[in-house]
């Protein structure tokens, strides 16, 4: 019975973030489920990683912005979505450096990093909001 509930949900989160991947989607509704008296019997989980909350898997599918690179096979996770002073910059293929570049919306260039490891943090505070 539950799985064409879960089906919906994922197309719900699909809809909020079109570019997520499977294990994205698995970890936001993993991280999201609910737990209560009712999910476990004398330590025995009955419901797996507990109750599905649909309406915050699709605000954390919202607040993740999942960027692929087209030539190679490299995803990165950035959270918050909006941000005001922080970008965390997850990279699931961290065996490469990477050039980061931040663009404001009429295309020119305002910030450079580079990252080497599987978890950046970027300090964005000083840039101009609409960046």
């Amino acid at each position: 019975m539950s799985s064409p509930v879960v089906a919906g949900i994922v197309a719900l989160i699909l809809q909020a973030n079109p570019n997520l991947t499977p294990q994205e989607i698995k970890n936001i509704i993993t991280e999201t489920a609910q737990n209560d008296q009712y999910t476990q019997t004398a330590g025995v989980e009955r419901f797996g990683y507990g109750k599905i909350n649909a309406y915050a898997a699709v605000q954390k599918a919202l607040e993740t912005l999942t960027i692929s690179n087209n030539n190679a096979d490299t995803h990165f996770l950035i959270y918050p979505n909006p941000t005001k002073n922080i970008i965390n910059i997850q990279n699931t293929n961290y065996q490469q450096i990477k050039n980061i570049e931040i663009y404001n919306i009429s295309g020119q260039l305002i910030k450079t990093t580079i990252i080497n490891k599987s978890f950046t943090q970027i300090d964005i505070s000083e840039l101009p909001s609409g960046i």
